[in-house]
C-alpha cells in the first residue's frame, strides 16, 4: 500500500482544513479528498482552488444523498455542472459516495444517473465509493459502457 485515501466527511462534523495538517504530519502518505457541496458552486470552486489547486489534496469528495445532507439530489443535477466542468478541465478526480446505507433512498444510487454524467462529461474522472451497493451488478454492467465514455472506477 503506497497511499491511503482520506475523504473528509464534512457533513458528519469533519473539517476539510484537517487535511492540511494530515499532509504536514504524513507527507506523501495520504490522498486528501475534501468534501465539496457542488450545489453551492461558487464556494465549491473556491474550495477546489484552496484544497486541490493550491493545497495538498488530489481530488474531491461528494455525498449527494447522505442522511447528513440538508438536501438530497441526483448526481446528474444541472446545479452541480459548474463543479464537474471545473474538475474535468483541471483533471481533478471526484469520489462519489455511491452506495451504502446512510441514504434517504437507494434510488439515488441507480447507475443510470452516473451514466448520464459520464455521457455529459466524458473526460471527468469519477470514483464510485461502495461500488453502487445495492446495485453492484448493475453498476458493473453500466461500467462497461461508462468506461468507454469516461474514466470511472469502482
Amino acid at each position: 500500500i503506497t497511499y491511503g485515501a482520506v475523504p473528509m466527511r464534512a457533513t458528519d462534523h469533519g473539517n476539510n482544513d484537517d487535511l492540511f495538517e494530515l499532509d504536514r504530519l504524513y507527507p506523501n502518505r495520504f490522498l486528501g479528498l475534501p468534501q465539496i457541496d457542488p450545489l453551492d458552486s461558487k464556494k465549491a470552486i473556491e474550495d477546489i482552488e484552496k484544497y486541490v489547486v493550491q493545497g495538498p489534496c488530489r481530488g474531491i469528495y461528494i455525498e449527494h444523498a447522505s442522511i447528513f445532507n440538508k438536501e438530497h439530489w441526483y448526481v446528474n443535477d444541472e446545479r452541480a455542472y459548474p463543479v464537474y466542468e471545473k474538475c474535468q478541465e483541471l483533471e481533478i478526480p471526484i469520489l462519489f459516495t455511491y452506495g451504502g446505507q446512510l441514504v434517504k433512498s437507494f434510488k439515488y444510487y441507480d447507475p443510470v444517473y452516473i451514466e448520464d454524467l459520464a455521457e455529459i462529461f466524458p473526460k471527468l474522472n469519477m470514483i464510485l465509493g461502495h461500488g453502487g451497493w445495492p446495485y453492484v451488478t448493475e453498476v458493473c454492467q453500466h461500467n462497461i459502457k461508462m468506461y468507454i465514455l469516461s474514466r470511472i472506477y469502482i
